[in-house]
């Protein structure tokens, strides 16, 4: 894992909650995200798509306009094995 990719995350404290966030909730959507992370839906979209530009996190769902369903990729879960490191 790249410093790079670790600081990346650790720079946006919404990019590093929505991770965790999607550790334990795997497969649900920017609504219900926003609702447990008490987030604004339109910061959460935002901060999902850049997850996925640089493959964090994916869609489940990608053919659907409305109720898309993301998870964490390997990427995604490794770097957040390594931001937990910090956290402690």
């Amino acid at each position: 894992m790249e410093i790079d990719e670790i600081n990346f995350i650790l720079r946006g404290s919404r990019r590093r909650k929505i991770l965790k966030k999607l550790e334990n909730i795997s497969g649900k959507n920017i609504s219900y995200i926003s609702k447990e992370l008490k987030l604004s839906i339109t910061n959460v979209s935002k901060t999902i798509k850049e997850l996925e530009k640089n493959n964090y996190v994916i869609c489940e769902n990608p053919k659907k306009y409305h109720y898309k369903m993301y998870k964490l990729t390997k990427k995604g879960k490794s770097v957040l094995f390594e931001i937990k490191k910090f956290d402690d």
